[in-house]
């Protein structure tokens, strides 16, 4: 007996399950042996919904190029934020950039209505 089939044998057949992609004999709980194939990489096999697969630099090569086009970036941002389909990635990543120009805009607005008033203040004082 090798010193493989002994831990198999010893610590039952998940000991050598790293074994991806090679036949091995394991030993089953009849004390007979049978043909392990493939069987850890079918486990690690996962199927990834169209939506959430990970984007390519071309996907956001594309991405930023519409970016840059002045109407529709605002356009874009709003479909790939809450459109129901498209990928999660550039979904979050839209829903994210919304939320900044939102607080950008708030605190723009916020300093020049600030100004605004300290302006009129001014003003009335003077008069």
């Amino acid at each position: 007996m090798s010193l493989r089939n002994a831990r198999v044998a010893a610590f039952g057949p998940s000991v050598d399950s790293h074994a991806a992609g090679r036949e091995d004999l394991i030993m089953t709980e009849q004390g007979g042996f049978q043909l392990e194939q493939q069987q850890h990489q079918q486990q690690w096999q996962v199927n990834v919904p169209e939506n959430e697969r990970v984007m390519s630099v071309k996907e956001w090569m594309i991405t930023f190029l519409i970016m840059m086009v002045p109407v529709v970036n605002l356009v874009m941002y709003f479909v790939w934020a809450f459109g129901s389909e498209g990928n999660l990635n550039r979904k979050n990543w839209a829903k994210a950039n919304l939320l900044i120009i939102g607080v950008c805009i708030g605190l723009y607005l916020s300093v020049f209505f600030l100004i605004l008033i300290l302006a009129f203040i001014g003003a009335a004082v003077e008069q």
